[in-house]
């Protein structure tokens, strides 16, 4: 009977550690700790501005004195979850959209 208590306590435990609803609701990491300026320097070769905290899970570094625009050096860190990654590379597909009134597919 005593492999039965072991069960038993092994189940207790497990569901302890599985059920823990602290880690379940951790606050998110920072992502501007994943970085430091000088590794982003580093590999820009140029000095960078200190992260700048965009949104709770983004982190953005840029180069100084720079037109604000898409072509502007910088770094980000975007932290998603599973279903976010999932969903962001989906492939885009062109779908042409069909009103009901229209009877020519």
């Amino acid at each position: 009977m005593r492999s039965g208590h072991s069960l038993t306590l092994f189940i207790a435990v497990l569901s302890g550690v599985l059920c823990d609803t602290r880690t379940a609701y951790a606050a998110p990491p920072d992502p501007c700790s994943f970085l430091t300026a000088a590794q982003v320097s580093a590999v820009f070769g140029i000095n960078v501005d200190p992260a700048q905290r965009i949104a709770l899970k983004l982190c953005q570094w840029s180069v100084p004195n720079q037109p604000n625009s898409m072509n502007a050096k910088k770094v980000a860190i975007n932290l998603v979850d599973a279903r976010a990654f999932s969903y962001a590379k989906t492939p885009i597909t062109k779908q042409r959209y069909h009103h009901p009134s229209q009877r020519h597919w």
